[in-house]
């Protein structure tokens, strides 16, 4: 299990260091809802360029589960692209879970085992993104 997860991170680092690194017209960041329960719902949301990539920070109060989904990316719903849940290391997202195959509705899990901070990036590793892409992400945390 622990090799798997290795090799899982070290892939990782290696689509993250291919990705490219610019902020494509990141827009925003809406306030955080909490609902029922211990959960926070942020969203975020922009456009996707050709091989561009956007990182939104965000602080967790405790330990717990954190998701992210991309509801919304148009015009082409079937795209494939990079999402991804990380550590905010106060300028990047660096260590974290991904899914370099994520299509509008997919969801990327993890855990926080502590309090701390945290980031989405969504990134367009092998240029498959070739007109400007709209997107929502919505990140759930605790």
């Amino acid at each position: 299990m622990r090799r798997i997860l290795l090799a899982q991170l070290l892939l990782l680092a290696l689509a993250v260091t291919a990705a490219a690194c610019s902020d494509d017209n990141a827009t925003s960041v809406t306030t955080p809802v909490a609902p029922t329960g211990s959960s926070i719902t942020e969203t975020f949301a922009g456009t996707l360029n050709t091989n561009g990539a956007a990182s939104f920070p965000f602080a967790s109060t405790t330990s717990g589960s954190i998701s992210a989904s991309l509801t919304t990316f148009t015009p082409d719903t079937t795209l494939q692209i990079g999402l991804w849940i990380g550590v905010w290391d106060g300028a990047r997202c660096s260590s974290g879970v991904a899914n370099d195959k994520a299509i509008q509705g997919t969801t990327v899990t993890g855990f926080a085992t502590t309090s701390g901070n945290w980031c989405v990036r969504i990134y367009d590793a092998t240029g498959t993104v070739t007109q400007v892409e709209n997107y929502q992400i919505d990140v759930t945390h605790p």
